[in-house]
């Protein structure tokens, strides 16, 4: 059986959060990604009406928002009830973040804390709540390393090697952003810059 494509499109107003999206889906292995970006909402909008797509990620502050980030999440959910959106902001507030999964988001992720694995929990979890899981030979590409962080009754597997796929910092460099994933260095420049 072959591997799901999974159709991505981010709304998001920085340019660097949008290359480093792209960096973390093409990490991920249990699934392929198609992506999409807009750096307006209004554009993604318009987007969202001409194809679909299994996950929209959503920064919360945007340079053509309306009124609060609630409102966006509202009028995208009145035009697209059934996409399924993940926010992602640098805004770290657990009671806001609450209340924008009462209302419907699958999951709200803080910037400073994305990496690869997490990520892919998130959609995969995301399409699990939508009843939409992946063909049934997709696994997660990351498992539970930590026997602290294990379940009880959870297998442990294996620890992985600390620099195999997996961003391991993300630091400023010379007006560009540098992701160390194993012994490969990505620097990601803004071209507008």
């Amino acid at each position: 059986m072959g591997q799901s494509t999974l159709n991505f499109l981010y709304i998001e107003d920085d340019k660097g959060a949008i290359k480093l999206m792209k960096i973390y889906l093409d990490m991920i292995k249990s699934f392929k990604s198609k992506f999409d970006s807009s750096y307006y909402l209004k554009e993604g909008l318009e987007k969202l009406k001409q194809q679909k797509f299994d996950i929209l990620f959503l920064d919360l502050f945007l340079p053509d928002d309306l009124e609060s980030p609630e409102e966006n999440v509202q009028l995208i959910q009145e035009h697209f009830p059934n996409q399924s959106i993940i926010v992602i902001s640098s805004y770290e507030d657990n009671k806001y973040a609450s209340r924008l999964i009462e209302m419907g988001v699958k999951d709200y992720l803080f910037k400073e804390e994305i990496d690869a694995e997490r990520l892919e929990r998130a959609i995969l979890f995301a399409l699990s709540r939508d009843g939409k899981g992946l063909d049934s030979d997709a696994q997660a590409s990351h498992r539970i390393t930590d026997e602290d962080d294990a379940p009880p009754g959870f297998a442990k597997a294996p620890k992985q090697a600390e620099n195999d796929h997996k961003v391991v910092a993300d630091e400023e460099k010379e007006d560009g952003i540098i992701i160390n994933e194993g012994n490969n260095d990505h620097v990601i420049f803004d071209e507008d810059e």
